[in-house]
Protein backbone atom coordinates (compact mmCIF):
# COMPACT_ATOMS: atom_id res chain seq x y z
CA UNK A 1 0.00 0.00 0.00
CA UNK A 2 1.50 3.38 -0.44
CA UNK A 3 0.79 7.22 -0.20
CA UNK A 4 -2.33 8.68 -1.72
CA UNK A 5 -1.72 12.03 -3.57
CA UNK A 6 -3.78 14.81 -3.80
CA UNK A 7 -5.87 14.19 -6.80
CA UNK A 8 -6.70 11.02 -5.22
CA UNK A 9 -8.05 12.71 -1.90
CA UNK A 10 -9.89 15.16 -4.04
CA UNK A 11 -11.79 11.83 -5.41
CA UNK A 12 -12.10 10.73 -2.17
CA UNK A 13 -14.02 13.63 -0.83
CA UNK A 14 -16.31 13.76 -3.13
CA UNK A 15 -17.11 10.29 -2.83
CA UNK A 16 -17.44 11.57 1.29
CA UNK A 17 -19.83 14.38 0.67
CA UNK A 18 -21.98 12.32 -1.80
CA UNK A 19 -22.40 9.12 -0.06
CA UNK A 20 -21.14 9.89 3.21
CA UNK A 21 -18.27 8.13 5.70
CA UNK A 22 -19.34 4.35 5.30
CA UNK A 23 -19.24 4.60 1.75
CA UNK A 24 -16.11 5.93 1.56
CA UNK A 25 -14.48 3.92 4.03
CA UNK A 26 -15.85 0.92 2.04
CA UNK A 27 -14.51 2.64 -1.45
CA UNK A 28 -10.93 2.58 0.41
CA UNK A 29 -11.12 -0.97 1.40
CA UNK A 30 -12.61 -2.59 -1.32
CA UNK A 31 -9.73 -0.67 -3.73
CA UNK A 32 -7.46 -1.53 -1.02
CA UNK A 33 -5.84 1.89 -0.76
CA UNK A 34 -4.84 1.98 3.01
CA UNK A 35 -4.97 -0.34 5.63
CA UNK A 36 -6.43 2.53 8.09
CA UNK A 37 -9.17 4.56 6.79
CA UNK A 38 -9.78 6.35 10.01
CA UNK A 39 -6.59 7.74 9.66
CA UNK A 40 -6.82 8.39 5.69
CA UNK A 41 -10.14 10.50 6.40
CA UNK A 42 -8.04 12.51 9.01
CA UNK A 43 -5.32 13.06 7.20
CA UNK A 44 -8.08 14.79 4.86
CA UNK A 45 -9.42 16.53 7.47
CA UNK A 46 -6.94 18.14 8.08
CA UNK A 47 -5.30 19.16 4.38
CA UNK A 48 -6.01 23.02 4.41
CA UNK A 49 -6.60 22.41 0.29
CA UNK A 50 -9.73 20.19 1.14
CA UNK A 51 -11.08 22.58 3.59
CA UNK A 52 -13.43 20.69 5.59
CA UNK A 53 -16.26 21.96 7.04
CA UNK A 54 -17.43 20.52 10.35
CA UNK A 55 -20.49 22.26 11.12
CA UNK A 56 -21.67 20.94 7.94
CA UNK A 57 -19.71 17.91 7.88
CA UNK A 58 -18.51 18.00 4.17
CA UNK A 59 -15.14 19.37 2.38
CA UNK A 60 -16.16 22.40 0.99
CA UNK A 61 -13.50 22.86 -1.73
CA UNK A 62 -13.31 19.84 -3.79
CA UNK A 63 -13.01 21.01 -7.28
CA UNK A 64 -10.30 20.60 -10.11
CA UNK A 65 -7.40 23.01 -9.99
CA UNK A 66 -8.07 23.64 -13.48
CA UNK A 67 -11.16 25.83 -12.84
CA UNK A 68 -9.44 27.88 -10.58
CA UNK A 69 -5.99 28.52 -12.45
CA UNK A 70 -7.63 30.94 -15.26
CA UNK A 71 -10.05 33.35 -15.45
CA UNK A 72 -13.20 33.33 -18.03
CA UNK A 73 -13.31 35.44 -20.74
CA UNK A 74 -16.67 36.88 -18.88
CA UNK A 75 -14.17 37.47 -15.86
CA UNK A 76 -11.82 39.54 -17.83
CA UNK A 77 -14.55 41.62 -19.70
CA UNK A 78 -16.39 41.99 -16.85
CA UNK A 79 -16.42 45.82 -14.36
CA UNK A 80 -14.42 45.28 -11.35
CA UNK A 81 -17.39 44.48 -8.47
CA UNK A 82 -15.45 46.23 -5.58
CA UNK A 83 -17.88 44.55 -3.01
CA UNK A 84 -16.85 41.04 -3.81
CA UNK A 85 -13.24 42.47 -3.50
CA UNK A 86 -13.84 43.87 0.06
CA UNK A 87 -16.16 40.50 0.75
CA UNK A 88 -12.70 38.75 0.10
CA UNK A 89 -10.80 41.07 2.71
CA UNK A 90 -13.35 40.44 5.41
CA UNK A 91 -13.26 36.62 5.02
CA UNK A 92 -9.87 36.73 5.00
CA UNK A 93 -9.76 38.97 7.98
CA UNK A 94 -12.16 36.42 9.45
CA UNK A 95 -10.28 33.83 9.06
CA UNK A 96 -7.06 35.73 10.00
CA UNK A 97 -8.59 35.89 13.48
CA UNK A 98 -9.83 32.71 14.04
CA UNK A 99 -6.84 31.46 13.34
CA UNK A 100 -5.06 33.44 15.99
CA UNK A 101 -7.88 32.39 17.90
CA UNK A 102 -7.13 28.86 18.03
CA UNK A 103 -3.64 29.32 17.96
CA UNK A 104 -3.82 31.04 21.50
CA UNK A 105 -6.10 28.46 22.58
CA UNK A 106 -3.97 25.62 22.02
CA UNK A 107 -1.03 27.53 23.69
CA UNK A 108 -3.38 28.31 26.47
CA UNK A 109 -4.07 24.45 26.48
CA UNK A 110 -0.11 23.46 26.70
CA UNK A 111 0.48 25.50 29.28
CA UNK A 112 -2.40 24.24 31.39
CA UNK A 113 -1.45 20.95 30.47
CA UNK A 114 2.82 21.62 31.80
CA UNK A 115 1.10 22.80 34.82
CA UNK A 116 -1.56 20.20 35.55
CA UNK A 117 1.71 17.98 36.07
CA UNK A 118 3.20 19.69 39.02
CA UNK A 119 0.25 21.61 40.79
CA UNK A 120 -2.57 20.27 42.09
CA UNK A 121 -5.28 22.24 43.61
CA UNK A 122 -7.92 21.59 46.49
CA UNK A 123 -10.75 23.75 46.57
CA UNK A 124 -12.53 22.03 49.35
CA UNK A 125 -9.91 22.46 51.52
CA UNK A 126 -7.82 25.31 49.70
CA UNK A 127 -4.99 23.59 49.62
CA UNK A 128 -2.78 23.68 46.77
CA UNK A 129 0.26 20.68 46.22
CA UNK A 130 2.99 21.14 44.40
CA UNK A 131 5.54 18.43 43.13
CA UNK A 132 9.03 20.78 43.63
CA UNK A 133 11.03 17.98 42.88
CA UNK A 134 9.43 17.12 39.53
CA UNK A 135 9.47 20.76 38.43
CA UNK A 136 13.38 21.17 39.87
CA UNK A 137 14.00 18.01 37.83
CA UNK A 138 12.57 19.33 34.81
CA UNK A 139 14.31 22.37 34.97
CA UNK A 140 12.36 24.58 36.28
CA UNK A 141 13.21 27.17 39.17
CA UNK A 142 10.55 27.92 41.53
CA UNK A 143 9.72 31.67 43.27
CA UNK A 144 7.27 32.24 45.81
CA UNK A 145 6.17 35.82 46.05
Amino acid sequence: MKKIQSNKLNELAKIYNESGKTALFQYIRDNDLVKHPYALLKRMKERSSLKYNVELDCFESVRDCDEDLFMSVEELCSPINNSSINQAQKDYSDKRNDIMEQLVHNLIGDRLLTIDKYVKIDSRLKEIFIDKTSMVLDGYEIKIY
